[in-house]
């Protein structure tokens, strides 16, 4: 009787919390909806008018910017598969439709954010070579290298991605067929995102390395009054020529800020979640049993710092290149309206060799 007593006096409590984590987990699913949804709706938007750049204006088809193109590419991919299906398996509970969200959501999760990582790391290592050998770049990075590159990293990815539908854990009952293992995760984290990280920090240190001390060679020439540029204004007739050499080099420049900051977002977005995982695959011990409270909550947070990384560089692009920003607008506007602007800027750029020309 003391033991009915017990169980009919505690049933209510026990059915009190599980009604309230059912409530809990409700919310977390509506506020992660919400937010992955307004996250698509920027990814897709803002990495569409990047592509849109690219396919109309044809001074964007350069080497240099084939990597910021892929990079484009994989993060709409996953916008248009990671993300919903990632919202599609946070609503589905059982049957074959569980199974089938949660394969897809992982294995495209996996393939478009490796695709995306090993882009960075092409454009880190492209800046790297056009700042070591500007002379050489042109010629050294050409198009079918470029091309060749970026097709490997898309392999690599996907190869990668596919691992875990054959190379399954066996002791874990789990309705996904897409099961990782512990050797997996560990290959990936350390060859598909610490290594791709060591790449992009080292190029990264080096561009701002350079940045500092051709701004203080600069400073000294100034100063002293030696500055070839000041020669070259005097003494040559090819003002043109110079202006056109100095406008592609502020470009370069440019491109440069810009894509440091791209690495510098994605180091931030990243390195939580490498971090995280990393730590319970290797030492699952070091998290407390309280943390199964917060876990979910945990998971999400790092979930959704990688997906707002795939909407945060057209951002980036539009408030820092002012080459890239202009490439988006003109894309935006009609053709006639896009050639006068073009002719418009070509004008201001001669009137301002003819006004050195007369200096």
């Amino acid at each position: 009787m003391n033991a009915t007593l017990v169980l009919n006096l505690s049933s209510p409590t026990l059915q009190g919390t599980e009604t309230t984590n059912n409530l809990d987990n409700t919310t977390l699913r509506i506020c992660v909806t919400a937010i992955v949804v307004v996250i698509i709706v920027l990814t897709i938007l803002g990495n569409g008018l990047v592509c849109l750049a690219f396919y109309r204006q044809p001074h964007l088809r350069g080497v240099s910017y084939y990597p910021i193109l892929n990079l484009a590419l994989a993060d709409i991919l996953c916008g248009i598969c990671a993300m919903p299906a990632y919202i599609a398996k946070k609503h589905t509970a059982g049957g074959d439709k569980e199974r089938i969200t949660c394969d897809v959501s992982r294995f495209t999760y996996f393939i478009s954010m490796y695709a995306s990582i090993l882009s960075v790391t092409v454009v880190g290592l492209e800046r790297f070579i056009a700042i070591k050998m500007p002379i050489r770049h042109r010629t050294l990075l050409t198009e079918r290298k470029m091309v060749t590159a970026l097709m490997l990293s898309w392999l690599e990815a996907a190869l990668v991605s596919m691992l875990p539908f054959v190379w399954q854990r066996k002791d874990i009952d789990e309705l996904c067929t897409y099961q990782p293992t512990k050797e997996w995760s560990m290959m990936v984290i350390l060859l598909n995102v610490c290594f791709p990280f060591v790449v992009m920090f080292a190029c990264h240190f080096y561009t701002v390395y350079f940045a500092i001390r051709f701004s203080r060679a600069k400073y000294r020439g100034e100063t002293t009054g030696t500055t070839v540029h000041g020669v070259r204004r005097n003494t040559s007739d090819g003002t043109s020529y110079e202006n056109k050499e100095a406008i592609l080099a502020k470009r370069e420049r440019d491109l440069t800020c810009t894509m440091a900051m791209v690495l510098g977002a994605f180091i931030l977005c990243w390195a939580p979640s490498s971090f995280y995982y990393f730590l319970r695959v290797v030492c699952p011990q070091c998290y407390q049993p309280s943390f199964e409270q917060v876990e979910p909550v945990f998971n999400a947070v790092m979930k959704l710092l990688t997906f707002v990384n795939c909407c945060i560089n057209p951002m980036i692009y539009c408030s820092l290149n002012k080459h890239l920003r202009e490439a988006i607008y003109l894309s935006l506007l009609k053709k006639s309206e896009a050639r006068k602007r073009n002719f418009i800027q070509i004008k201001r750029i001669d009137g301002k060799t003819a006004i050195s020309r007369g200096l």
